[in-house]
């Protein structure tokens, strides 16, 4: 099934205020005004075990706050404007003012911030509030729109950055917290687990959710969430919040976060080469079974013209051994575009040896003959 209600999660200022706060309500009372009194079962309580499950239960909102409290520093408000054309009620065009929502992350003491690119598109004017209301105006350094991530610059030094972790090691069922601004409420701290790994939405498009890997978890995201922090109980930064799947647009338990690894990469080439170049072979990949297999290869992709085929079962990327398909995603993307890949793959039960040339990934759809010629061609098998 199609995903057609995944919502990126800014949110416009001042859309949501007061909704809902009259509905929900329970009220205790019968039609007699009077409280009802249902029999009560009588409950031996294990004293013993009482204690040991408060013990451990206390144990885990401990765990819960020192994580928040090493990050908390780390997560900033960011407020955005914007001008955009519009059509009045004659059909008139007309420029109008928006403002929206959103979180980021510091990485740096001297002012760098990582958020979603939906978070900063189209801004005119980008503000950054801190923990304590500090308040800086911020400049947009790039973005990477394929894979949502914005790197952002205030003039501020001493800045605490946040620690980053390592998602590929997390395990589902493993507790996170994210920690962002939703609605404009800064520094929310919401608790859940995570609940899949390697996600493809087909945000961008379908083509390219194999890029997207996100992690999937059940604490709760919302509108202003976007560019927030998700956080592994050592305070670690394991993902940053970007998405939710949701026929409302509030939470529902679906959220979506992209994995460290990928953001960070996002990040340095930023940074430090104003662009970003990752590595794309055009292969869609199935690791919903026990095996790592090739799902789709692109037309005139490098994968075609090295002879990848769909079924084909992949062992070795570049001589290591492939054990996920979030890991051989991350491979293919962090392989310099214009260098030579290496597979190993199993194909009607026999080994087959493939050599890709690795093309810089593009940043729309891919458009056949016309993509390849951007990548310059020269594949070899």
């Amino acid at each position: 099934m199609k995903l057609t209600n995944v919502w990126r999660t800014g949110v416009a200022a001042g859309l949501v205020l007061c909704a809902g706060l009259a509905i929900g309500t329970v009220s205790p009372w019968g039609p007699s005004g009077a409280a009802a009194q249902p029999e009560r079962e009588s409950l031996v309580v294990d004293s013993a075990q009482l204690q040991e499950d408060l013990h451990q239960a206390r144990g885990l909102s401990r765990a819960f706050q020192h994580a928040a409290s090493l990050v908390e520093d780390s997560v900033v408000h960011i407020t955005t404007k914007s001008s955009r054309v519009a059509s009045d009620f004659f059909g008139r065009r007309v420029r109008r003012q928006a403002s929206g929502l959103g979180s980021g992350v510091v990485v740096s003491e001297d002012g760098y911030i990582l958020t979603n690119n939906h978070v900063i598109e189209d801004a005119t004017e980008l503000m950054v509030r801190f923990a304590g209301g500090r308040e800086y105006e911020a400049t947009l350094v790039g973005g990477d729109a394929l894979r949502d991530i914005a790197v952002l610059k205030v003039d501020a030094t001493g800045l605490q950055p946040a620690r980053f972790g390592d998602s590929e090691s997390m395990e589902v069922g493993e507790w996170v917290l994210a920690i962002g601004s939703p609605f404009g409420f800064d520094r929310t701290v919401t608790a859940g687990i995570i609940s899949a790994k390697g996600r493809g939405l087909g945000i961008v498009s379908d083509e390219f959710k194999d890029a997207e890997q996100f992690i999937q978890t059940d604490a709760a995201i919302n509108p202003g969430n976007s560019g927030g922090a998700l956080i592994n109980l050592d305070g670690e930064v394991v993902g940053i919040n970007s998405a939710i799947f949701s026929r409302t647009g509030g939470s529902v338990g679906l959220g979506f976060s992209i994995p460290i690894e990928l953001a960070s990469a996002v990040y340095t080439n930023i940074v430090n080469d104003g662009r970003v170049d990752f590595g794309w072979l055009g292969v869609e990949i199935d690791s919903t079974g026990d095996a790592v297999r090739v799902a789709r290869v692109l037309e005139d992709s490098p994968a075609e013209s090295a002879g990848l085929r769909s079924g084909d079962r992949v062992l070795r990327y570049q001589g290591r051994p492939v054990t996920s398909g979030s890991q051989l995603i991350r491979s293919i993307q962090f392989t310099p575009p214009g260098s030579d890949a290496a597979l190993d793959v199993i194909r009607d039960g026999r080994p087959v040896e493939l050599r890709a040339r690795s093309c810089r990934a593009p940043t729309r759809r891919w458009s056949g003959s016309a993509g390849r010629r951007s990548c310059r061609s020269g594949w070899s098998r």
